[in-house]
């Protein structure tokens, strides 16, 4: 029943399947995998698909997921794997924040 709707899946869609832990029933991770496995897609493409897929969930939800603190699990990443995703996300928004900063001392003279 899966299977045919699987099968019009991306590589990378079906490595979103397998990691949303919550999201999709064991038969349909299953079949995720399955899939993977008959289209001799290799573990390291499959994990490099997974840290791609985890680093832009990471940096799109990180103000949310730095609040929340969740655990993550993964079928392919390690806890130091997910800390450098978090550590990149960090440096991302940090940087962006600073882009976006004002210099009020270039108004001082018109507040004054």
């Amino acid at each position: 029943m899966l299977r045919p709707l699987f099968e019009k899946h991306s590589n990378a869609h079906l490595i979103e399947i397998i990691e949303l832990e919550d999201a999709y029933t064991d038969e349909a991770k299953h079949m995720a995998q399955q899939l993977l496995n008959e289209r001799h897609v290799l573990p390291s493409s499959q994990k490099s698909m997974a840290v791609d897929f985890w680093r832009e969930k990471i940096k799109d939800e990180f103000r949310t997921l730095i609040k929340q603190k969740p655990a993550f699990s993964s079928n392919f990443l390690e806890e130091e794997e997910f800390k450098a995703l978090y550590q990149e996300a960090y440096e991302y928004h940090k940087e962006r924040q600073e882009l976006f900063e004002i210099d009020l001392t270039k108004y001082w003279a018109a507040i004054l």
